[in-house]
This record gives C-alpha cells, structure tokens and sequence, in this order.
C-alpha cells in the first residue's frame, strides 16, 4: 500500500528500479506541503521512512551556498541516513550575551537509521549541535555551547505514521575575565507528530495529520539575578489529499488549523502572544511534461491573527499571508535536479539575452540514486 502511494505521488519522477525520488526543493513548490506527501525529506520528520527511499546522495543549494546535503545507504537489511546542514538551533540570548554575531549553535551532523522490527517499520534519528569562541588576555568575550536532538518513529498499521523527537541544548558566556555571566535557562524541544494515509480510491489518498511541538529558552545571568525565559507551543491539525489524475498530473491539497502561543518573562514581567493560522490553505500541481521535464506551481493563503499582551496592554492584528511557487524539474537517469524558478526568468529572460540580472533558481536540489 505504501509503495504504491509513493509511486502515484512521484509521477515523472521515476528512476531506475522503479523507484521514486524528491527534494526539498519539490516540497517547496508544490505549497509547502511536505508533511502531506510521500518525499524523502519526510525522513527528518518520520525516521522510519528512510527504509523507502534507499541508496542515493542529495545536496540542496539556497541562495547561492549549499545548505545541506546527505546519503542514505541500505546495508544488512537496514537503511543508514547522513546529513551535513549549515542550519544552527537558534538562541537569542546567547547572541545578547555574547555580542559577537552568534546566533546559535551550528550542526555539526545528523544520522538516521531505520529497519523493519517484527512487521513494524521503525527508525531512530540523532543530531549533534555544539560550537566554541574562547578568548583568552585579548579583552573579548567567550562563549560555549552543545545540542542534543533525538527521535524515533514507528509505523503502525502500515498507514500510521508517528514520531517523537526530544532536543536540549546548553551554553554558557564569559566576560573578557574567564568569569561566567550567563548560562542557558530552558533550552529543551519536544514534538509528536502523527499522519494516516487513507486511499479513498484508486489515484485518491487522504491524509489527517497533527503536530505538537512545544520549546522553551532563556537566560539566567550569574549571580542570582532573574532568569529571562520564553516557553512556546503549537498544534497544528489539518487534513490534505493526494489526486492522481492520469499518468501525468498530480495534484496536492491541505487544510487546516495552526495555532501558536507563547510567554516572554522578563525580571517577573510576563507577555503573553499568539499566532494563529486560522485556517490555513495549501496545494501543489506537478504536471510531467515529458520523459526528462517536469513543471511545478504551488501556493499557500494563511489566515493570520495575533495578540501581544503585557498586563492590561494588549495588541491584536489580523490579515493574510500568501506565498507562490513556480518549480521545474530534469531527469536524466539516475540523477535530477529540481528548481524553485526565479518568477523574473519568464519576465526578463535569460541574462545571456537580456543581461538582466538575477538568479535563474532561488533553491536548487540535485540527487543521485544508484539503485538496489
């Protein structure tokens, strides 16, 4: 069944032996539905769905600069994943306390790893984070800090997916002295996502999802002074489709609920905060033009409303966002490469005709698969 879900959803996609390769970048354009579809970049989200998508090699390029790129290698009837990103767990305070530009703590890799337990597809996933500027008798300050994200994943029934991931991170700054002046308060991760892939017909699958996913961060200065802390949460609820209509186009739909809501404590003043997408819309069409070329249109409407409240202040705003996407990808062989086309291509031509400037493609992704 979820072979056969992966095949309808991967139309001009195929490869050799059959089997089905995506990116990143083809979640993108077909709307940002990546927890609606089968792709391999469900991986990071549901580890046990790395047995499907076996020996190949992925790099993903933004804005000019490869941003992550991985493998995934099956060996003694299990499926090992390895990922290099260029992301880092963001932590404003220790930027506040550092002062030297950081942001947060760099990955330094990723493994995946996954297998059939009993009839049950499991995995098991971890992220290592971690970073270091000391100083030392040159007046600047320093600053340390590690990240730990672990999940797993099992699929039940063979339709239900589920996962849980768990992240904690620590870091400590120091004054010009060696002196420590803040360390980390909070700083933990939790997730629970589950989707059920329900094929209504033959070409027609739907797809009920949730996530849970709740963080919390903050500082606490040395000597006793009050902590600063955020804690936030959100659910997220919905239900899309997958539609093969043909053997050529597919389409890819999702509605429903995403609502976030937070505090920031600062010296015993709290705020409270909302950011709800209520509801929110999305969907994707991938039509195979050919044998080697594929085109790709996808679009998200959110409807926004948030609140700021801090004792008897508050602020609420309402409004929409809506994001589009042009995408194309070419297949040849074992390799493809998708793109998240630059709208000023159509407009402006190729700079080697116009020389108008700007990138063909703002997110670009290449994979190679060499098979069983």
């Amino acid at each position: 069944m979820v072979k056969k879900i992966s095949v309808l959803a991967m139309v001009g996609l195929m490869l050799a032996a059959g089997s089905a390769l995506a990116t990143d970048t083809r979640v993108l354009t077909m709307g940002e539905n990546g927890n609606v579809m089968m792709d391999e970049t469900n991986v990071m989200m549901y580890p046990q769905t790395l047995a499907k998508w076996q020996n190949l090699g992925v790099i993903n390029i933004t804005g000019g600069g490869i941003t992550s790129a991985g493998t995934h290698m099956a060996y003694g009837g299990a499926t090992y994943g390895s990922y290099w990103m260029t992301e880092e767990w963001q932590d404003d305070y220790l930027h506040d306390f550092n002062g030297d530009g950081v942001t947060g703590i760099d990955q330094k890799f990723s493994m995946i790893y996954a297998r059939d337990l009993g009839g049950l597809p499991f995995g098991f996933s971890f992220s290592l984070y971690g970073n270091k500027d000391e100083h030392k008798n040159d007046n600047n300050p320093s600053y340390s800090g590690m990240g730990l994200k672990l999940g797993a994943g099992v699929t039940l029934m063979e339709r239900l997916e589920t996962s849980f991931q768990f992240g904690m991170l620590s870091w400590e700054a120091q004054n010009p002295a060696g002196a420590v002046t803040a360390e980390n308060d909070g700083g933990t991760s939790i997730m629970v996502m589950a989707r059920y892939w329900h094929e209504m017909s033959e070409g027609m699958t739907v797809i009920p999802h949730f996530t849970l996913d709740m963080n919390s961060a903050g500082s606490k200065p040395s000597g006793g002074g009050a902590s600063t802390t955020d804690a936030e949460m959100m659910i997220e609820v919905g239900i899309g489709d997958n539609m093969q209509i043909g053997e050529k186009l597919l389409l890819v739909e999702d509605i429903g609920l995403r609502f976030r809501s937070g505090t920031h404590d600062a010296a015993g003043t709290e705020t409270e905060w909302s950011d709800n997408a209520t509801p929110y819309f999305s969907g994707g069409m991938e039509v195979a033009v050919s044998e080697k070329f594929v085109f790709r249109f996808g679009g998200v409407k959110e409807w926004s409303g948030t609140t700021m409240k801090t004792g008897n202040v508050e602020h609420n705003t309402s409004g929409a966002a809506t994001r589009m996407y042009i995408g194309a990808a070419y297949v040849r062989g074992p390799f493809s490469i998708d793109m998240n086309v630059n709208p000023g291509f159509f407009t402006n031509g190729p700079y080697l005709i116009t020389g108008a400037g700007g990138p063909w493609a703002s997110q670009v992704s290449m994979q190679y698969y060499w098979g069983k």
